[in-house]
């Protein structure tokens, strides 16, 4: 399959219970300005720790910790909307001011990948990411400011976290009998 760049990302506040939310029916947050090729995800090697008794030179047992799986990306857009959402900030005598004391809870997210040619787009979610989010770059005529988004999803979880689908179902514009229509892109069906 491939995927070829992002046509949105949506976060939203992750359920107590760990389910995958409604996205197409909260509210949420929209990112937009997504920094090209910022969007990164990384799984560090699962971890294998031998248990060892005193009267045996072979573990008696093994566990395995999952490595550690984590999301990257940077947004240029630093609008009143999305400073209020992801950081916290509120509007103090006309002026957007940073609450320090804020904590962004935990958060579901939702990725549409763009389609490309015969590809379909493709749907991911996750149902429970802890964020961090910081403010990077420079103001001058070479740079450009950002907030860069790290999620780690947390690998003691005892439901599903990630799912995805392709959305081709989901895209069709017309359907005839012999020619189906995605996205202004003819397949012919023998």
């Amino acid at each position: 399959m491939i995927e070829y760049g992002i046509q949105e990302i949506k976060m939203t506040a992750a359920n107590a219970d760990g389910s995958f939310p409604d996205f197409d029916n909260n509210e949420g947050k929209i990112i937009n300005l997504i920094a090209c090729d910022s969007f990164r995800e990384d799984q560090e090697a699962d971890k294998e720790t031998n248990l060892f008794v005193e009267d045996s030179e072979t573990p008696v047992s093994t566990i395995v910790e999952k490595g550690a799986k984590t999301i990257t990306f940077q947004t240029h857009d630093l609008s009143q909307e999305q400073c209020m959402y992801l950081m916290g900030f509120t509007i103090v005598d006309g002026y957007l001011t940073e609450n320090n004391r804020f904590v962004l809870p935990s958060q579901a997210m939702r990725l549409i990948t763009k389609p490309i040619d015969i590809y379909p787009s493709k749907i991911r979610e996750w149902a429970k990411l802890d964020v961090k989010v910081k403010r990077t770059g420079t103001v001058g005529k070479n740079g450009l400011p950002s907030l860069q988004l790290d999620m780690k999803i947390p690998s003691s979880m005892d439901f599903p976290v990630y799912r995805e689908k392709n959305a081709l179902l989901g895209s069709l514009l017309m359907y005839d009998e012999d020619i189906l229509q995605y996205d202004n892109v003819d397949l012919m069906f023998n």
